[in-house]
């Protein structure tokens, strides 16, 4: 307690206990530093009842000069020293034995005597320490005084610690995340402005996405705007079809994607890819790349194009493919395409772009607050 009382004193800092449930101590109770330079050691002399009478005040008498005498044999150069006492001592006694210590040596000398403590106990810095130790509650008026002086700083711990637990809390979720199996690739395609399916037309886009199995294997999605669909007035659909440089049968199963906005081209892929016998996981994955290219009339339209893995936002880019000739990806067995997009002229809307995964971590997809913030 009397060290709790000590760090509310704004003189000293760096208040550390000694052996407060007993044992050897060192010769002291307690230490400090007094005014950011002087060491202080410190003895607590309690005794039952405390007390104002001649008898009490001569027994914390002794029991100062008892103290202080140890912590001299056990640091003889001790500058400082400060004494607990719950007896009233009278202000005559307190100044006798300030100038007993410095005579000593000790050129600094606190004592916090019953009427000390009990001011200090009864300001707003020691009410936490008068139910923590005493187990005195406070009144209502204390309350308020209590949460008026430190409410501010109490609730900027609380935010503080909950800010480190949700932290906490999401790496885990994102650790346990990059566990499990790939199982999706998804990609947002962000509109300068609002349309449908049946304005925007016969187009598509191209995603070459490296490094979802292998370093250098090489993955294609042609997402095509279903502009055919009954419903393209109402809203945006696609279609999605994947193949990979080795495979010439295409994998995804060109499921339609409906967004949920009129401003983003969604298309949602399931699939599984195997590596050494196993499923591959996000975990597995290190360096990731990928380019995109569009059919000519859609680019102008285009703001801002992202890629997911399993809910995970792995690479995202503006528009910045200027120039550029879109690489050989039409492989001649891949026989479930709309033939006509292989004759389209298609025009580089995102350069290669790469992603080291295990130094930049990626997170959650939020698909909606980049149409308010900006990529």
């Amino acid at each position: 307690m009397c060290a709790a009382l000590l760090r509310t004193v704004s003189s000293y800092s760096d208040v550390r206990t000694g052996r407060p449930m007993g044992g050897p101590d060192g010769g002291h109770d307690l230490e400090a530093i007094y005014q950011g330079s002087t060491l202080v050691w410190g003895a607590v002399g309690f005794r039952n009842g405390g007390g104002c009478d001649k008898t009490a005040r001569k027994s914390a008498e002794k029991k100062f000069k008892e103290d202080l005498d140890r912590a001299l044999e056990e640091n003889p150069s001790l500058p400082g020293f400060v004494f607990f006492t719950n007896v009233d001592l009278t202000p005559t006694r307190i100044e006798s034995l300030k100038k007993l210590a410095q005579v000593k040596n000790v050129n600094h000398c606190d004592i916090f005597d019953f009427q000390r403590l009990r001011l200090i106990l009864d300001r707003d810095e020691g009410l936490i320490v008068r139910v923590q130790y005493l187990d005195l509650p406070m009144d209502s008026t204390e309350q308020a005084s209590l949460f008026g002086k430190f409410g501010d700083q109490l609730q900027g711990v609380i935010t503080s610690r909950l800010d480190r637990v949700e932290q906490t809390l999401a790496e885990m979720e994102r650790f346990l995340a990059f566990q499990r199996p790939l199982s999706r690739i998804d990609t947002y395609v962000y509109l300068n402005q609002p349309t449908t399916s049946a304005e925007l037309g016969d187009e598509a886009i191209l995603v070459i996405c490296y490094g979802l199995q292998r370093i250098d294997d090489e993955y294609v999605f042609l997402i095509v705007n279903d502009s055919a669909h009954p419903k393209s007035k109402d809203a945006l659909y696609s279609r999605t079809y994947g193949w990979g440089k080795d495979r010439h049968d295409a994998f995804s199963d060109h499921r339609l994607s409906k967004s949920s906005h009129q401003s983003i081209l969604t298309s949602y892929t399931e699939f599984n890819l195997f590596h050494s016998g196993r499923l591959v996981r996000v975990s597995d994955l290190s360096v990731l790349s990928f380019a995109a290219y569009c059919t000519e009339n859609l680019r102008d339209k285009i703001k801002y194009i992202a890629t997911d893995l399993n809910g995970y936002e792995f690479l995202g880019s503006e528009s910045n493919g200027m120039d550029g000739s879109l690489p050989e990806i039409w492989h001649d067995k891949v026989e479930t395409l709309p033939g006509h997009f292989t004759t389209r002229k298609w025009v580089p809307l995102v350069k290669l772009l790469k992603h080291r995964i295990d130094f930049d971590p990626p997170k959650m997809t939020r698909p909606f607050s980049r149409l308010v913030l900006g990529p």
